[in-house]
């Protein structure tokens, strides 16, 4: 699952260092079934959570390589799943309608960038060019 918590805060001290000495953290907002449970989209390492400025929330599940959206309502806005895998050191993908079999597919990180980010603009504030086949040049 994908859980939000507040931390407890003391004004004009901060955050405190010790949750057990002073509170324990608030769920304000979970996604998905805990730990353990049909469903449950638990990863050992390289996933992560980002929320999105509209409220949304970005999900990677990074050993399944699967990437969702949901809402603050639990709606799914939409979901990818990486068809790039690991074949014997070599990169290889699966095609469109496939289904992923074996391989390894995993995304070790995702973040969602506003199209009018500065890292998409060159030193003079043009648009950075992407070339076919290759990385954004930068």
């Amino acid at each position: 699952s994908v859980e939000e918590y507040r931390l407890p805060f003391t004004p004009g001290t901060g955050y405190e260092e010790s949750y057990t000495a002073k509170g324990t953290p608030t769920k304000v907002w979970f996604h998905g079934p805990p730990n353990g449970r049909q469903g449950s989209f638990y990863c050992t390492h390289i996933s992560g959570a980002q929320r999105l400025p509209n409220g949304n929330t970005l999900v990677n599940m990074g050993p399944q390589a699967i990437l969702f959206e949901v809402t603050p309502d639990q709606e799914e806005v939409w979901r990818y799943i990486n068809p790039v895998m690991q074949v014997e050191g070599a990169a290889a993908y699966v095609r469109q309608g496939d289904f992923r079999t074996t391989g390894r597919f995993s995304l070790f990180i995702a973040k969602r960038y506003h199209p009018e980010d500065p890292c998409f603009k060159d030193e003079k504030g043009e648009p950075r060019k992407l070339i076919p086949f290759r990385y954004l040049e930068v």
